[in-house]
């Protein structure tokens, strides 16, 4: 049984249900004296689809860290409208994008500037609100860049997809650190 409708944590969860957000988390134990702990992910009813938006969130992630991590993006690309936009916090590539032409100049750079691939390290979140899907995750790989010596990168690092139908309209990513740590 959950804890009380007074305790601040349950109040947080029906708000989250309400909005129709999914949460994943460690497994915790609300409080002492008998109450369950939650172990497994808690989701919130919704309407019934063909694939929920969790679903095509977690199979389009799947494809996300195969790129990061092969250099392989053509299953990730097939996912994408023709309209697709992206937001990246900087560099290169800093700012909107628009266009699926775009992304399939983008990402292959992503693969040229860590030559070795990257690895998802750990998933922190994965959040689900309406067609939207934010992961958290950390990372890691060797950056390369252009005219500068090779170095160990690390990041915490957050994305967001958001779906049309079965397809990735928009994607967003904002990191949390300076590259160096996670």
């Amino acid at each position: 049984m959950m804890a009380s409708s007074t305790h601040p944590f349950s109040r947080a969860l029906r708000r989250a249900a309400i909005l129709g957000i999914v949460i994943e988390a460690a497994p915790f134990n609300l409080a002492a004296g008998g109450q369950e702990s939650r172990t497994a992910p808690m989701t919130s009813p919704g309407p019934a689809s063909a694939r929920s938006t969790e679903e095509k969130g977690r199979a389009a992630f799947e494809h996300f860290r195969k790129g990061l991590k092969t250099g392989q993006w053509d299953d990730f690309m097939a996912l994408l409208t023709a309209d697709f936009t992206f937001y990246f916090p900087q560099g290169k590539w800093h700012g909107e994008h628009r266009g699926k032409d775009k992304a399939q100049e983008f990402f292959p750079y992503v693969t040229s500037v860590f030559p070795g691939g990257i690895t998802v390290t750990s998933i922190d979140r994965f959040l689900v609100s309406g067609d939207t899907v934010m992961i958290e995750f950390k990372d890691e790989g060797t950056l390369a860049l252009p005219g500068a010596p090779s170095r160990p990168y690390k990041n915490r690092v957050a994305i967001a997809f958001d779906f049309r139908g079965d397809r990735i309209s928009g994607y967003r990513e904002y990191f949390g650190s300076d590259g160096t740590s996670n």
